[in-house]
């Protein structure tokens, strides 16, 4: 008995000079944003507005959209803080909404609390919206109650669905401040109806966008960049003697290969982009073209010949209009020649007389039994 009383009194005392939860807050009691859009202030001469979508942990599968004015982005938190009395958690967002006009303007200093606050993760996915973030919040979360988890999601399965810029805040800010370097973003719009969509990709002169181009660009454009794990659906159309004989659509996955070589001042540089893939369909005008395996020759001809002319359509514009390397390809340039060419890579005609030649090459292995 005297055993178990002395055990017993041992296990209290454990018991008793254990941590207690008597500071514990409630899950309810904090706010945590999964999307915040940032816009030029309406209200003021100069400032930011920050809108916030927050999940309603209280009311399950509803969230709630937050607007917040300030003279910068760390000045709206103070403003937050008089007005509503939940804890702001951070390190749960997961996108950042920049209006078209802010991104104009240069996103160098909205992104600079980002990257200096340790609680928000720089994998937090960058967009660009056409219009205001806020209209853009506010019109797509009201028929969408899980819109705070559906747009993350477009930029996490990117790689299975379709071609389009995929941006974090470490890839934007590690652009910015690279010789030669100059980020691309993925551009979204919200529908009449309240339906989002990804529209197409801000090109960006270091932090300022310079330009956007539609999902039809965007295409050529994420090809010739390389992008890792660059895959998706593209529409072919087979023509002979200026007659359509065949169209359709190719699943393909592309790999970049780039050299560069120079000659005095010039640089020129070699782009292939090796395509593989699978016939997802075609529709040929005649019926025995569906039976005939070498049509598949005529496809990969065709949308070898469609992907090049899209692309050097790309780079002219790239060179001519943009005058800045949103093809990544500077880099291959820097690794050969950097004490010579660091401090004329940002120059406009570094770029613009460059000789920059694409070669496309297409093999699909896989067509079906109906070839």
């Amino acid at each position: 008995m005297g055993k178990l009383l002395k055990v017993g009194l041992f296990i209290l005392f454990c018991l008793s000079s254990l941590a207690g939860c008597f500071d514990a807050e409630d899950i309810e009691n904090f706010n945590i944003p999964l999307i915040a859009a940032y816009d030029v202030a309406e209200n003021r001469e100069e400032g930011v507005d920050v809108t916030v979508l927050y999940p309603n942990v209280a009311q399950r599968n509803r969230e709630f959209v937050e607007k917040i004015s300030g003279k910068a982005i760390g000045d709206t938190r103070a403003g937050r803080g008089t007005r509503y009395p939940s804890t702001l958690l951070l390190g749960d967002i997961q996108v950042a909404l920049y209006g078209k006009d802010l991104a104009c303007q240069g996103l160098g200093p909205y992104i600079d609390n980002y990257v200096r606050d340790p609680r928000i993760k720089k994998s937090l996915f960058m967009v660009v919206v056409e219009g205001r973030g806020d209209q853009f919040l506010e019109r797509a979360h009201k028929i969408n109650p899980y819109l705070g988890f559906e747009i993350p999601g477009l930029f996490t399965s990117k790689k299975k669905n379709q071609f389009y810029a995929v941006t974090t805040l470490h890839d934007f800010f590690h652009a910015v401040n690279t010789a030669g370097k100059n980020p691309v973003v993925c551009t979204m719009e919200v529908l009449p109806n309240g339906q989002y969509r990804v529209s197409g990709t801000a090109i960006f002169k270091k932090d300022r966008m310079i330009d956007v181009v539609g999902m039809d660009e965007t295409i050529p454009l994420i090809l010739l960049r390389g992008e890792e794990g660059c895959c998706g659906f593209i529409p072919f159309v087979v023509k002979k003697d200026g007659k359509v004989i065949d169209k359709g659509t190719v699943e393909i996955n592309s790999k970049r290969k780039v050299r560069v070589q120079r000659e005095g001042e010039k640089f020129i540089f070699y782009i292939k982009l090796k395509i593989t893939g699978r016939l997802v369909e075609h529709y040929a005008t005649n019926r025995l073209i569906l039976e005939d395996k070498n049509c598949i020759k005529d496809i990969e001809k065709a949308l070898a010949g469609q992907i090049k002319k899209e692309g050097v359509k790309l780079i002219h514009r790239m060179q001519d209009e943009w005058r800045v390397d949103c093809l990544d390809i500077t880099k291959y340039a820097l690794a050969k020649w950097r004490k010579e060419i660091k401090d004329v890579v940002e120059e406009e005609t570094f770029v613009k007389n460059a000789d920059i030649r694409l070669e496309v090459e297409v093999d699909i292995p896989f067509w079906g039994a109906k070839n």
